[in-house]
């Protein structure tokens, strides 16, 4: 069992985290390029749907079952992100891989594409500090506009919507937010897309 504590793109990380990352030896210089790439270019561009195109693709062309790739992928996902958060340099990245047991010609590869793509990430999403707040509670109620300036807008059903935020530290905050029906049902396929999104790496 390899202990987490040693490595540098995090102290504390799950052991079938660090299994599916050692399973990733396996793979040959060319497979490691391709996956690495595609990973870093989910990590710069955050598109859910290109990475499981992707992976789809990856799947296909290297006869790699996808239930396992997608394990294979959160873990990667979880590495990649520790060293960028970490900053880590080519040596330390480097020095994780061989705690892998990857073989010299898949780690070169690996430090080369992030030698090159760092830079980038930094520039993308991920380098931007996300505060995700958790949802307590929602409220909402309809309505239906009954007097307006614009007479074409009497009539028009909303939605009404009371959010309770957990900001952390005992603090909460209330968001209220007004949709038009059609705003309503786009927010709807969006939040089902996104379950579709994350049921496929579940």
């Amino acid at each position: 069992i390899m202990a987490s504590s040693s490595l540098h793109f995090s102290t504390d990380v799950p052991q079938s985290t660090l299994d599916n990352l050692q399973r990733l030896a396996q793979f040959n210089t060319a497979q490691v390029t391709s996956f690495t790439d595609i990973m870093l270019e989910f990590l710069s561009s955050g598109s859910a749907n290109g990475l499981i195109e992707a992976l789809k693709g990856f799947s296909g062309e290297h006869s790699v079952g996808i239930a396992a790739l997608k394990n294979l992928a959160q873990a990667y996902l979880v590495f990649l992100k520790g060293a960028f958060q970490n900053n880590l340099s080519v040596t330390h990245l480097s020095e994780d891989l061989v705690s892998f047991e990857w073989p010299q010609e898949n780690i070169a590869a690996v430090s080369s594409l992030w030698r090159v793509r760092k830079a980038s990430l930094s520039s993308s999403s991920l380098g931007d500090t996300l505060v995700v707040n958790k949802l307590i509670l929602p409220e909402w109620r309809f309505g239906i506009t009954t007097g307006n300036k614009e007479l074409r807008e009497v009539g028009n059903t909303f939605l009404q919507l009371k959010l309770r935020l957990d900001r952390g530290d005992g603090v909460t905050k209330e968001e209220y937010v007004e949709l038009s029906l059609p705003q309503f049902y786009e927010f709807v396929a969006t939040m089902e897309k996104a379950k579709a999104q994350m049921d496929f790496f579940s």
